[in-house]
């Protein structure tokens, strides 16, 4: 029946999704500016087979979107399946290029698990456009996890060549994924050439060294498919499609540049690169080992995070590559890559104190990647935070790190920016935060001779943290006020506003409040929330309220 009348009104039904056709149901009863609000699959946003994009154009087409709550980081809370889901709130009627809908997104708290209850925090809520998902359909992806910042850095990475448009463009061969194993459903065929090679198992499958000639196994004798020989000999890069749901991997891609013949399973992507230099052959592996790529494809893949934690062909193919053309960043990138190739795992001083060494070498890679690039201090911090905090969030099954409390230790509680580090070396230290908040802010103050001063309040009985911003003259000393208690703060805050504060901020998690002097950011006492890049987005949105206060006097005067 669903699929006869998805034929019959013409409507596209990827994979013959029951959610896109009860959206396409529901769009032929309403009548014109009709509400509809219900639980749907995410993957109606996510997936990309040319079915479910042209569903989604239509749908998007024909509609405007009020709210969207993405439940899917909390989705095992209410449900025994895997299946993510969302809410949406729609009309029946087309949209103007400036509509906006409300994109919240739902994630595993603490208190989430103690209450068995979803709360929604101002945090995780976006306002977004619909024009953009709907000409740039992984920004339900992108904003689901980061921001308006992520998006624009996204976009700015797709301004370079894909990895695929290289490929095919340096005739490099067509990539492909390993072989497929026998069924006991349906009849295989004989392994034939493909018992030329010996077969890795996935699950040694790794970045960096050699692989363990001893694990090396015989293929089946009965199998589904070969495969390519392409992919099992000669100078090739291999990329595992999987990705490891542990939090000790948090999501690193492996990845491997490799010319010992061998054959493996579907689970892992090949494509050769024989005919590459050897330089590019090390600069491709290069940049799929960094923070950069695992940041992208992150953001931008329909499976990571949400399905079976995985990286589909077109998905990596899309990764954006980027060559350099200073010979020095080139040498300095393969001799990085060099290093990290000829890593061992039976090297005991590389593997004394958590590979420090290799963790080292990571690091260098990453700042030339970044140098490659182009990327400035504010998107550097942005992909480190991502990975550091954004990905930990995720993979919390096994780890709170990135729900854990603030670590409290600072040198002062008040004081300037020459008071705060300019970076601890951790994203997530409150004087990391401070410093990036103040940089922004200074740099508009700096031409009248300004800048702020900054105190550091914690709540005794409940996990917030305030903090209070205050105008002066460069140089000064900085300007103290007693705090009596936190609710003697949330009534300077209320006073501020003109309208009381009531204890929804413990469930909302955040308040923003700019006066003439001041400016007051109280938020949740979780790490997740104090990175350096929560820290601009604070910034930019007290400098939009300093901003309409400014327009607010000046209409009064």
């Amino acid at each position: 029946i669903q699929k006869g009348w998805c034929n019959l009104f013409k409507w596209p039904n990827g994979d013959e999704e029951s959610s896109q056709a009860f959206i396409a149901r529901v769009l032929f009863l309403l009548k014109s500016g009709g509400h509809c609000g219900f639980l749907i699959s995410t993957g109606i946003f996510l997936k990309n087979q040319p079915a479910s994009v042209q569903f989604r154009r239509r749908w998007l087409n024909e509609s405007t979107l009020i709210t969207v709550v993405n439940f899917a980081h909390v989705r095992h809370l209410f449900f025994s399946a895997d299946s993510p889901f969302a809410f949406v709130h729609f009309l029946a009627k087309p949209s103007n290029q400036r509509s906006k809908f409300k994109y919240w997104s739902a994630k595993r708290t603490e208190v989430v698990d103690k209450l068995q209850s979803v709360l929604l925090n101002l945090n995780d809520l976006k306002q977004v456009e619909q024009h953009e998902v709907q000409e740039y359909p992984h920004l339900w992806k992108v904003y689901w996890w980061g921001n308006h910042r992520d998006a624009a850095l996204i976009n700015l990475l797709n301004m370079n060549k894909t990895l695929g448009e290289i490929i095919e463009s340096r005739k490099w061969g067509t990539p492909h994924r390993g072989y497929q194993g026998p069924r006991t459903t349906v009849r295989n065929s004989p392994s034939d050439w493909l018992c030329e090679f010996d077969e890795l198992p996935t699950k040694y499958f790794t970045s960096y060294g050699q692989i363990d000639q001893s694990k090396l196994r015989q293929v089946p004798e009965e199998i589904q498919h070969p495969g390519f020989r392409e992919i099992y000999e000669g100078w090739r890069i291999l990329v595992k499609r999987t990705l490891d749901n542990r939090f000790d991997d948090r999501g690193r891609i492996a990845a491997r540049l490799e010319n010992t013949p061998y054959c493996f399973r579907n689970s892992i992507h090949g494509f050769t690169v024989s005919d590459a230099e050897e330089w590019e052959q090390k600069l491709i592996i290069g940049v799929l080992w960094s923070s950069l790529a695992r940041y992208f494809l992150f953001l931008t893949t329909s499976g990571w995070g949400i399905y079976r934690y995985e990286i589909l062909m077109n998905e990596l193919l899309s990764l954006p590559i980027r060559f350099p053309q200073e010979r020095q960043l080139r040498n300095r990138i393969v001799n990085i890559v060099d290093k990290l190739l000829a890593w061992s795992s039976d090297n005991s001083l590389l593997q004394s104190n958590q590979d420090n060494q290799v963790r080292k070498l990571e690091q260098q890679l990453d700042e030339a990647i970044y140098h490659l690039y182009g990327l400035t201090v504010a998107e550097r911090h942005l992909v480190e935070d991502m990975c550091a905090v954004g990905l930990e969030l995720l993979y919390r099954s096994t780890s709170k790190k990135a729900l854990s409390r603030v670590d409290p230790n600072i040198r002062n509680p008040r004081g300037t920016i020459i008071d705060v580090a300019s970076d601890t070396g951790h994203p997530v230290e409150i004087e990391s935060y401070i410093h990036a908040f103040l940089t922004v802010w200074n740099h508009e103050l700096e031409p009248d001779g300004g800048e702020l001063s900054w105190e550091v309040v914690r709540a005794d009985n409940v996990p917030m943290i305030a903090i209070i911003y205050r105008t002066q003259y460069k140089g000064e000393v900085p300007y103290h006020t007693k705090v009596n208690d936190w609710e003697d703060l949330l009534q300077r805050c209320a006073e501020a506003l003109r309208q009381p504060i009531s204890y929804r901020i413990y469930i909302d998690g955040m308040i923003r409040v700019v006066t003439d002097t001041e400016i007051y950011i109280i938020k949740r006492d979780e790490r997740r929330l104090w990175t350096r890049s929560m820290a601009r987005e604070d910034a930019e949105a007290t400098l939009l309220q300093a901003m309409n206060l400014q327009e607010e006097t000046a209409v009064k005067e």
